[in-house]
């Protein structure tokens, strides 16, 4: 599959595509004989992951974190259980923080009169 196809079909731009293969996050893409990339069901495997931990917000450390888990211990490409729990902790105190902001943002903001 061309770049085009597989970043109509993960809803990656091509950018993207190209800049998680860079550092690492998509391990090096098989190419045609003249170095034109075309992705190939292992390739796929790592884009659908990358895609995933894109939706989710994670940070390039961590899903660097979860390439290299995978790749570290020969397991095909996917979210291992603790580091999404830990992510999950950082979103729920994330969660915390905001909801505690908007509390002293309602008691700061005064009513229009209507």
């Amino acid at each position: 599959m061309t770049i085009k196809e597989v970043s109509e079909m993960y809803g990656l731009s091509r950018e993207t595509l190209r800049y998680y293969e860079s550092v690492g996050i998509i391990p090096s893409v098989t190419r045609k004989s003249n170095g034109i990339r075309n992705y190939c069901e292992k390739d796929l495997a790592w884009v659908e992951l990358a895609a995933k931990m894109n939706r989710m917000e994670l940070s390039i450390d961590i899903m660097h974190q979860c390439v290299n888990y995978c790749i570290d211990n020969g397991l095909q490409p996917h979210l291992p259980n603790h580091i999404l729990q830990r992510h999950k902790e950082y979103l729920i105190m994330k969660r915390e923080l905001i909801d505690e902001t908007i509390d002293r943002l309602n008691e700061e903001i005064v009513p229009k009169d209507t």
